[in-house]
């Protein structure tokens, strides 16, 4: 009876809805609540606080069919707070009216989900069965559950005897349900303005009224009031529709409720301490009766109501039929009685045979319309057929539609002046029913000229003829498949392609001989294909496998196109075969190499992977002990090896993070990081990285930086790091002797940033160009050799190229074979806000080198700060400028002089200028030298104290002007001194456990984090850690673990610590060599707090322990 509604309900349904918003439902039942609750509870409240009668909850159930479902937990809390109003007006005790609303809550959202499920409102309302069984099924569960829940909570907080609240409880909702429960499908079935204008006429309002008024005297004045009660409802349903009889049930339900709350109407005294809900028992049969009279009657009126619409509908179809068959003068329609004597003949007829329907009707036979040769043949094809002659006389194109079959086939046919046409004709019977006999009375004949469909045939025709001949030039098969007899043609190609004899054309080749060479994984695939064509969903086009009888594949490439009949109906698939197994193969050789480079790509990122974890244990080691060697008392010379030691260890850990960064540069993953930086800071830490690169060769590094740049750019420092670090690596691992330059040119703004080209230029060994075409792809060097000879992974430029890319530039490359080199890109960078520089100082200068590109960049340098310059490209001419210049009473300043030149060098020149008088007090000489010289020219300026300072290639201009500040005044620029790390002691009284199964990182954890005041305890593995927190008895602020570990891993030795409920909130703090995003995510999924990656960094360890533990870092 019944079924699962669907999301969508019916059109009838849906259209006599209760159209209203959420903003309307939710106060209105609110109110219609409230006011309910506040009746039953004021009027027929007992002494166990259950009403007699409840009609809010069947109010609550219709208010939900008013919305999704999704909003009926808005609406199910709007009638509770209602409720609780009720209950706070009546001074109900709010912990006493909160045991209410869960049963309330269940009773309403149960008999809301039912009646949602099943309960149609515009087919339940008309049939009499089903209503019945919705209101049982939406009624007892639904006051059942309310009253199980309500009752036992009651019966918990006053002690009240649980069985009386019960039935109470299920009795009063029942009560109120099914007095509810038939005005309100009405409403959701017709809608509240049909219900009221039902309402408004006078008839109907006098029946309710009477009804309503038998209600009230009846219990009051009348023994077995009942019977008057039921007697005027069905009276009601009898002469008023339902929209007026669903009221007038609620209406006397509350009037007798009100009775008996007055004490107008008393139950018998034996009916007990709940007589006041027993004594409406009976009255629900009584309401019945009259509930299911009216949905009878609504159902006869509906079935009455449709059979006049069909009526109607057969008398409009049949004037239809009378004028289509005049109308239709496209279509012609011929009709004959049982003897074959013709009895309709349409316009349509008339104009394609010439004939007027006047000259045929009841005269002639449809004999005269056909062509006789063609009838005797087809007689003789019928009688061979069945086996048996025709009957004399019997027209041959009705012989089938006698025995019950349509004849449909294209006839010649003539016209009245005797010419001819071809034309599709279906025949078939037509009977009628006459005491039980399925009586023939006639024939229907419908037929279209063809004449033009005729004549597209044989041009198709002709055209396959010519398909057929180009089809065997191009050694495609073709084929031809007749879906009326299932029949298939081959040309022979198509035998050669299926390995089939030629014989099977004798022995008929159909459908089923193609379908069972096809490969059972294909043939599916075709099959839909094709069946796609037929049913005008698309063309058949196909790539599949057959089997040979041999058992080998080929593939096979199939088109075809559909032929159609007049009426669109398949008649012929004609298409073509190609062998394309070659291709097949040839494509899958190309997917293996695919899969293959895939394979090789995803091992060569394990390897990276791996590679990390390996290198990342050690370097923490190696950065964390030179972090406390900071911390020791260091001369500036040690300091300056720490610090250099350390940056060069940085620059290493951040190669090795972009070098396993690969493979997200090769997925686009890899994202930039901005932050201000200085220019100068970057140029010295990549001096600092590259001065061991330049070794014992004759080759001098040095900087040209454009004096126009800002100081401070805005960008990823690291990155741009790494592509300088890589770029002008490279050029001092190919080259030999002579330079190599980088320069960064100013090059204007645009769009408010400042517009930087970087170029590394050497005079190596150059690129041919056959090899600059690979020189940016990974894993690849110029040649072979190269990497024997000069080793590396062969990943710099790709790595470099791809960062360039996503700073907004493009590296490029030129190159001249044996002459060397030049990359260089530029990108756009935004710019900090200075402060103006301090003015210039009047500096006179000399520059002394023999390299004359080393000679130019540095005299430009030093002219961008405003001082006079005089360039020597040998110390002879350098000292004869500096003697004029003392005769000019103009002496030089400075000197900056070249140690390694030619003839005379510089510590030849440098003494020979020391002699000279007056000298001494005015010019200071500074040596320029390379890296990896200081232990020879500290003792050369201990023995010869000639040169006042030294200055290693490359320098920057705040190394030069530091070191120039230096020998002239006897200071350095204290803007460019970056302040030593030393402890701060933010971690004081910080208790840490540290879990690291590496000795040598435990120390190094330990020392730095008691540097900072923590008190640090260590553990070997992650059961040890464990053991400590969960059972060791000490207190711990924080935990910093360790990740990969061979016991257990950091992920479970925190899992297990948070399973005590101890330590649900002790900051824990991965420290891993695995930095990735998906490895952080597993961390925090464990139940960690944050995620650091080592080598340990307490720049970036002490912030999330600042923040985990809620310390400020200054002492507390």
């Amino acid at each position: 009876m019944f079924e699962p509604q669907q999301p969508a309900r019916d059109a009838e349904a849906a259209a006599a809805a209760v159209p209203c918003a959420l903003r309307h439902v939710l106060p209105t039942a609110m109110i219609l609540y409230f006011f309910l609750a506040m009746g039953a509870i004021v009027l027929s409240r007992q002494s166990g606080s259950i009403a007699n009668l409840w009609y809010a909850n069947a109010l609550g159930v219709i208010a939900l069919q008013t919305r999704p479902p999704r909003q009926w937990p808005l609406l199910l809390l709007g009638m509770v707070v209602a409720d609780l109003l009720v209950h706070r007006v009546l001074g109900t005790a709010f912990l006493h009216s909160l045991m209410f609303q869960p049963g309330n809550v269940c009773e309403m959202l149960l008999g809301g989900w039912l009646l949602h499920q099943y309960g149609r409102p515009a087919q339940t309302i008309s049939d009499p069965a089903r209503l019945m069984a919705t209101l049982a099924l939406v009624t007892l569960p639904a006051c059942l559950v309310g009253a199980l829940i309500g009752a036992t909570l009651l019966s918990l907080h006053d002690s009240t005897d649980y069985f009386n609240l019960l039935l109470s409880w299920f009795l009063g909702s029942v009560v109120g349900t099914v007095s509810m429960l038939p005005l309100g499908l009405t409403v959701l079935a017709r809608g509240w303005r049909r219900v009221l204008a039902a309402l408004r006429g006078r008839n109907a309002l006098l029946l309710l009224l009477l009804a309503v008024a038998m209600a009230v005297y009846a219990p009051a004045q009348l023994a077995f009031p009942y019977v008057y009660v039921s007697v005027s409802l069905t009276l009601l349903a009898a002469l008023a529709p339902l929209e007026v009889v669903a009221p007038g049930i609620l209406a006397c339900s509350i009037c007798m409720g009100t009775l008996v709350s007055l004490g107008v109407f008393e139950p018998p005294k034996t009916l007990g301490q709940h007589g006041n809900v027993w004594f409406f028992l009976p009255f629900i049969l009584t309401l019945l009766p009259p509930v299911v009279v009216a949905a009878a009657l609504e159902q006869v009126r509906l079935a009455n109501l449709r059979l006049a619409e069909r009526e109607a509908s057969y008398k409009s179809l049949h004037d239809l039929l009378g004028n289509l068959l005049q109308a239709a003068t496209e279509v012609s329609i011929i009709a004959g009685d049982a003897s074959g004597m013709v009895r309709i003949f349409n316009r349509g007829a008339e104009r394609l045979l010439g004939y007027e329907a006047s000259e045929v009707i009841g005269k002639i036979s449809p004999k005269a319309f056909h062509v006789p040769e063609e009838l005797a043949s087809y007689s003789a094809d019928l009688e061979k057929s069945l086996g048996e002659p025709l009957p004399q006389g019997m027209l041959p194109t009705l012989v089938r539609p006698m025995h019950g079959e349509a004849e449909t086939r294209e006839w010649t046919m003539v016209r009245k002046d005797g010419s001819r046409l071809r034309a599709l004709l279906s025949v078939s019977a037509m009977r009628e029913d006459e005491k039980g006999e399925n009586k023939l009375v006639g024939y229907l004949g419908i037929f279209t000229d063809v004449t033009e469909q005729h004549q597209y045939k044989r041009a198709l025709l002709a055209a396959r003829d010519q398909l057929l001949m180009a089809a065997e030039v191009a050694e495609l098969g073709i084929w031809s498949w007749t879906l009326a007899d299932n029949n298939l043609q081959w040309n022979p190609r198509m035998f050669q392609f299926y390995e089939q004899p030629l014989k099977l054309r004798e022995g008929g080749l159909n459908f089923e001989h193609w379908r069972s060479r096809v490969h059972p994984d294909d043939l599916a695939g075709a099959m839909a294909s094709l069946d796609a064509a037929i049913l005008g969903q698309g063309t058949f086009s196909a790539i599949f496998r057959i089997v040979l009888p041999d058992g080998r594949v080929r593939f096979i490439q199939a088109s075809a196109q559909v032929e159609r009949d007049a009426q669109g109906v398949v008649t012929r698939l004609t298409g073509i075969n190609r062998d394309v197994t070659a291709q097949q193969q040839f494509e899958d050789s190309m997917r293996q190499a695919k899969e293959q480079a895939v394979a090789a790509s995803e091992a060569k990122s394990s390897f990276l992977a791996n590679m990390s974890h390996e290198i990342r244990t050690p370097m923490n080691a190696v950065l964390g002990l030179l972090q406390l060697l900071q911390w020791t008392d260091l001369d500036a010379r040690q300091q300056d090896y720490v610090d250099k030691t350390q940056n060069a260890a940085q620059a290493l850990l951040g190669l090795l993070n972009d070098v396993l960064d690969f493979s997200k540069i090769d997925a686009g993953k890899l994202q930039l990081d901005p932050h201000p930086f200085e220019v100068e800071s970057l140029l010295r830490d990549l001096a600092t990285v590259l001065s061991g690169n330049i070794g014992h060769k004759t080759v001098e590094l040095l900087y040209e930086v454009d004096a126009r740049l800002p100081r401070v750019l805005i960008g990823d420092r690291l990155r741009l790091q790494q592509i300088l670090i890589n770029l002008t690596g490279n050029a001092l691992k190919f080259t030999q002797q002579g330079e190599v330059v980088v320069s960064l040119r100013y090059c204007g703004w645009e769009n408010d940033q400042v517009r930087l080209e970087i170029a590394v230029r050497d005079t190596g060994i150059g690129i041919s160009p056959e090899q600059i075409g690979h020189i940016f792809e990974g894993f690849q060097q110029a040649e072979a050799s190269t990497t024997r000879r000069f080793g590396g992974t062969g990943l710099g430029l790709a790595i470099s190229r791809q960062l360039v890319h996503l700073m907004g530039g493009d590296l490029a490359v030129e190159s001249t074979q044996g002459e060397g080199s030049r990359f260089w890109f530029c990108i756009s960078l935004a710019a900090q806000e200075e402060t103006p520089p301090p003015p210039a100082r009047a500096i006179r200068a000399l520059v002394v080198d023999d390299n004359p590109v080393a000679l130019r960049i540095m005299a430009t340098m030093l002219r961008g700060l405003g001082w006079a310059v005089q360039a020597s490209s040998d110390g002879a001419s350098a000292c004869a400028a500096v003697q004029k210049a003392l005769d000019d009473n103009l002496p030089f300043h400075v000197a900056l002089m070249d140690w390694d030149m030619p003839e005379m060098d510089g510590l030849a020149a440098a003494g020979r200028i020391r002699q000279m008088p007056g000298v001494e007090d005015v010019t200071r000489t500074i040596l320029l030298t390379r890296p990896g010289d200081d232990a020879l020219l500290r003792s050369i300026t201990v023995a010869s104290p000639v040169f006042a300072d030294t200055l290693a290639k490359p320098f920057t201009p705040g190394q030069l002007i530091d070191t120039v500040y230096h020998v002239l005044d006897g200071v350095s620029a204290p803007q460019h001194k970056a302040p030593r790390n030393q402890p701060q002691g933010r971690l004081k009284g910080m208790q840490i456990l540290v879990v690291e199964d590496n000795a040598l990182n435990r120390h190094v954890a330990s020392e730095l984090l008691s540097g900072e005041g923590a008190t640090v305890s260590l553990a070997e593995g992650g059961l040890e850690g464990v053991a400590m927190v969960t059972e060791g008895g000490q207190v711990f602020d924080a935990v910093i673990m360790d990740v990969q570990m061979p016991d257990i891993d950091g992920m479970e030795a925190t899992r297990r610590i948070r399973a005590d409920a101890r330590f649900a909130s002790l900051p824990i703090l991965a420290m891993t060599a695995n930095t990735s995003a998906s490895d952080r995510e597993e961390c925090l999924a464990s139940g960690m707090n944050d995620h650091v990656g080592k080598p340990i960094d307490l720049e970036a360890v002490i912030p999330p322990l600042l923040r985990l533990t809620g310390r400020t870092g200054i002492g507390d």
